[in-house]
């Protein structure tokens, strides 16, 4: 099951990635770019049966395949100090849409979806439980510096694995700040 949404999310990211850059019908195309991604921030678990603040983790690689369009293929780990059993992991591939291609920073919003683990804490009379599942989320952010060779942008990124675990669907919302480099 795991294997076949992998190759799914293979195949529908790699058909977008071609059409994107014009090569699919023969169109020329602009400068595909890539660049290292690296992220850092704070968050809230929501049904992984903690209320300490997360601390969430990313890394990844980002295409700018077009001027206002950005490919990322990442991954976010998100965790607590307080309960060292909560953990949120997902990697995925996501989409970035900016406002002002031509500007020197830009606000963007983008979404993604991929494959999601999350575990509660065994707290508050319930056991132990993890879930796997098809994640999607949604972010909103500011890409300063996008024209030059590294960027830095600041995100409210909302993720959540789709499917149920003895506490709810898993949820982790962050606030990040990363960097794009070559």
């Amino acid at each position: 099951m795991l294997n076949i949404a992998f190759r799914r999310l293979f195949i529908l990211a790699s058909v977008f990635f071609l059409f994107q850059c014009g090569t699919a019908f023969g169109a020329t195309s602009s400068k595909v770019v890539r660049k290292n991604l690296f992220d850092f921030g704070f968050g809230y678990f929501s049904n992984l049966n903690s209320r300490s603040m997360a601390t969430v983790v990313g890394a990844g690689m980002a295409w700018s395949i077009d001027p206002q369009m950005d490919l990322i293929l990442a991954a976010n780990l998100g965790f607590s100090f307080e309960h060292n059993d909560v953990r949120y992991f997902s990697p995925q591939i996501k989409g970035r849409y900016m406002f002002d291609p031509e500007g020197t920073s830009t606000w963007y919003t983008g979404g993604g979806m991929g494959v999601g683990y999350g575990a509660n804490h065994e707290g508050g009379g319930r056991g132990s439980d993890s879930v796997t599942g098809l994640a999607v989320n949604v972010a909103f952010g500011y890409k300063a510096y996008q024209k030059g060779a590294i960027s830095l942008f600041f995100e409210l990124e909302h993720s959540m694995i789709l499917r149920e675990a003895q506490s709810g669907t898993p949820i982790l919302t962050a606030l990040k700040i990363g960097v794009l480099m070559p």
